[in-house]
Formats: structure tokens, C-alpha cells, sequence
């Protein structure tokens, strides 16, 4: 497919100096850098918009590779950096929508609510996880091992109860 894939990277930070630059960078799965750029820095944010032809599309457990992205952010005060930033970031278009036909063999329900992640009907199954999971100090070997786990079991979401586990490790881990 000849598809593309609008990105967007916000950065939020304090600016102090009207000599602030943020560099941008966005390496692919397979180690390429696709973007790199630098904004001066007016306001306290910077917002990057690109678009990538042919993307590695990220999917969930079971449905296919969660190819990610690296996205690297550095922050430079009169010519030296002050401050980084890196994190992955996966590309996937996910729609939530109500289908008025059923699948085939199944009775109509215009109420049956159905996610699509890149175009694909997606089934969702998995667990809660809350504050015990917290109380426990997991960290990031925990967390490797317990969404490994989850994976295992073919789940394929969890869901982070009242948002009580905002550890950078879990969401590493997932």
C-alpha cells in the first residue's frame, strides 16, 4: 500500500532564555532516522508535525509486529543542552465506531460497539491493573515479566484502573 501517517510530537517545558532550540529526531524500527529538525523556541511549546510515507504500522498482541519508533527530543539553552528526552512511540490509526451489519453468522445489534486498529477489527481481552501492582515497588524487571505474562495469555489490553500505575517502566514494559 502507497499509505502515509500524520505524526505529531508535542513538547510542553519551561523556557527561561530566548535562545532555546529543541531538536527533534525520529529513528524507524529498523534504525533509519526518518526526521530531524530544530525549532527555536518562542513559547512553552513546540509542536513538530510530519508525515511518513509507508509507516511500519504498530499492532496489538496477536494481530501482528508492534514495530516502534524511537523519538528523541533534546533542549539547548545558548548552544548547550539543558535537558532530553526518549521514548517509543508506535503508529496505528485506531477507530471506535458503532457497526450497524453484523459479521457473518451473527445476528444484527446497532448497538454492538466495535475498535479497528489499522483498518482491522480488533477484539480486546485482558486484565485490571491497579494500586496493588504499585504497592508491590514492581519495577522494570517486574513489569517485564508481568506484561510478558499477560502476553502469554494472549491478552491483548490492560487496563490501567483509576490510573494508578503511571511508573515510565510499565508503560516501557507494554
Amino acid at each position: 500500500d502507497d499509505f502515509g501517517a500524520g505524526l505529531s510530537v508535542t513538547a510542553n517545558f519551561k523556557n527561561y532564555e530566548k535562545s532555546s532550540v529543541v531538536k527533534f529526531e525520529i529513528i524507524d524500527p529498523d534504525g533509519l532516522t526518518i526526521y530531524e529538525n530544530s525549532k527555536f523556541i518562542k513559547e512553552s511549546q513546540a509542536v513538530l508535525l510530519i508525515n511518513v510515507t509507508k509507516p511500519k504500522l504498530w499492532w496489538p498482541n496477536g494481530y501482528g509486529k508492534p514495530h516502534l519508533y524511537d523519538v528523541k527530543l533534546a533542549f539547548e539553552v545558548g548552544g548547550k543542552v539543558s535537558d532530553t528526552e526518549a521514548f517509543k512511540s508506535g503508529v496505528r490509526q485506531m477507530d471506535v465506531r458503532f457497526d450497524q451489519s453484523p459479521e457473518p453468522g451473527e445476528k444484527a445489534d446497532p448497538e454492538r460497539l466495535n475498535l479497528y486498529i489499522n483498518g482491522q477489527r480488533f477484539v480486546s481481552f485482558g486484565g485490571n491493573w491497579g494500586l496493588p501492582e504499585h504497592l508491590l515497588g514492581y519495577r522494570e524487571r517486574e513489569y517485564d515479566i508481568a506484561v510478558r505474562n499477560h502476553a502469554d495469555m494472549n491478552f491483548t489490553m490492560i487496563r490501567n484502573w483509576v490510573g494508578q500505575i503511571y511508573d515510565k517502566e510499565f508503560y516501557e514494559a507494554c
